[in-house]
């Protein structure tokens, strides 16, 4: 299981960043975002149910947390906007 998230994030690094910038908006939060992505993955590989493959569980975690950030950008710039 290690070996296969580790030879996706080699093959398939700069697609997660590429995708996960769009998302932000920036490429610095893209690829903190991939970063955090598959420590994630690493952490929790034994929740992966092998029901499907194991990029698409790579993929659905790269989004969320891409989503997250951006959630939280979005949040941050309206809060500096108040103040």
């Amino acid at each position: 299981m290690l070996a296969a998230i580790e030879a996706s994030y080699r093959s398939d690094f700069h697609s997660f960043v590429r995708v996960a910038a769009a998302l932000t908006g920036d490429v610095h939060t893209g690829l903190d975002v991939v970063q955090e992505a598959f420590s994630a993955a690493v952490k929790t590989r034994l929740s992966f149910r092998a029901e499907g493959l194991i990029e698409a569980w790579l993929w659905s975690i790269v989004m969320n947390k891409a989503r997250t950030a951006q959630r939280s950008t979005r949040q941050r710039r309206r809060l500096e906007q108040l103040a």
